[in-house]
């Protein structure tokens, strides 16, 4: 049960930065219902992985954990100040948008502990066939 631990420690990371990028998918997505929700783990994914390639590529940063912090830490601060009147409007969520995002969150989590168990189902069949 290690490996369901690990994928709620992931779902925690990818949380957290969804939750860093929905300022910068708000204003790219205003039109839709839940402001883009969906896609501010992608585009949050897109750019620290990006930035963290391109420091250790021109040696800027080297790439650890601490390096991965610090990126995270800049981001946040440029979000906050960059996207500010965003972060204000997605306070004013009504009720509606608020459940189509958990819902959202919902099938995120059990589309990634689904993988996760068809990726394991190989290994224990193996297992289940030596045992017999």
């Amino acid at each position: 049960m290690t490996w369901l631990m690990t994928i709620f420690g992931w779902y925690t990371y990818l949380l957290l930065l969804g939750i860093l990028f929905v300022p910068v998918t708000t204003r790219i997505f205003k039109q839709f219902p839940d402001k883009g929700y969906p896609f501010a783990k992608t585009i949050g994914i897109l750019v620290v992985s990006y930035t963290i390639y391109v420091c250790g590529l021109l040696k800027i940063l080297p790439f650890t954990k601490e390096s991965l912090m610090f990126i995270l830490f800049l981001v946040a601060f440029t979000v906050y100040k960059l996207f500010g009147a965003e972060i204000r409007s997605f306070k004013k969520l009504s009720k509606k948008q608020l459940l189509l995002i958990g819902f959202e969150e919902i099938l995120f989590i059990v589309s990634l502990i689904s993988n996760k168990l068809l990726l394991l189902w190989p290994s224990y069949r193996s297992n289940a066939d030596q045992t017999e």
